[in-house]
């Protein structure tokens, strides 16, 4: 899911091993680190920040230390605040399926428009996933207007005013609402299933970037299917019963790779 990290627990594991990931920033690395070493028992301001800038030296690439000692110090202050007021935001994320409730997924098909289901069903997972993260029930969430229709694939809305047009419908019609304080990207789900034991319709296994609407688009009776080769692309068969495998473009490439196959094993006759 596009501006959320789901996994904070394996990318923690993986930096203490010395890897290093250009594609998360270095502040979000270090907020990791704070959390981190706060769990494994850090009190005091000078050891955490010790520990998480002596971590950045070894895996972040030009590294200026006195540049992140503030914000580090910043960071470390701030979270300590939380975990003596018991307000949680401490614990390392490790989200890797989000559960769809019947009473959910019945309330996003009661929307007449086919666009703004995708939008809702995108804006029911950002929710549930802050909810976890947040130890909440309230269902808001904080995203940016392009991550939401980016993973909704919603090409239609290209604009921001198309995606305003999206967003007032589905307020005026009680799904969400909208924080009223200027600028606020806070949107809230009005109908989460905060029920003690809900019926489960399917789990959204599949988080990786602009893949989980497929699980809505399955749900509802597409026909779309994941490529077994490279796993990255979701495709339509050609037809309704057909045993494609792979996507357009692995395709292509495995018949290629047969050819030559055919080919080398005729010379070596």
């Amino acid at each position: 899911m596009l501006g959320v990290i789901l996994n904070e627990q394996e990318i923690v594991k993986n930096i203490l091993q010395g890897n290093k990931d250009s594609k998360i920033k270095t502040y979000n690395k270090m907020v990791m680190l704070v959390k981190y070493f706060l769990e494994q028992g850090g009190d005091t301001e000078i050891t955490l920040v010790e520990e998480v800038l002596k971590v950045l030296e070894k895996t972040e690439d030009n590294f200026k230390r006195i540049y992140w000692e503030e914000k580090t110090l910043d960071t470390v202050k701030r979270l300590l605040r939380k975990k003596n007021g018991k307000a949680g935001l401490l614990e390392l994320t490790n989200i890797n399926k989000i559960p769809i409730t019947q009473k959910e997924i019945d309330t996003i098909l009661t929307v007449k428009n086919k666009v703004d289901k995708k939008v809702l069903f995108i804006m029911l997972l950002y929710a549930k996933i802050s909810n976890v993260i947040f130890h909440s029930t309230e269902g808001w969430f904080n995203q940016e207007r392009k991550n939401i229709f980016k993973e909704a694939k919603v090409s239609g809305c290209r604009t921001d005013k198309e995606k305003s047009e999206v967003i007032y419908r589905l307020v005026k019609e009680g799904y969400i609402t909208k924080n009223k304080r200027t600028g606020n990207l806070g949107l809230k789900v009005n109908f989460i299933d905060n029920e003690e034991n809900p019926k489960i319709v399917f789990e959204v296994t599949d988080l990786a970037d602009c893949h989980a609407i497929y699980s809505y688009l399955i749900y509802i009776g597409e026909k779309w299917k994941r490529c077994e080769n490279c796993g990255d692309t979701y495709f339509k068969p050609k037809t309704a019963n057909s045993n494609q495998k792979y996507c357009t473009t692995c395709a292509k490439k495995i018949k290629l790779e047969q050819i030559k196959e055919i080919k080398q094993r005729a010379k070596e006759k």
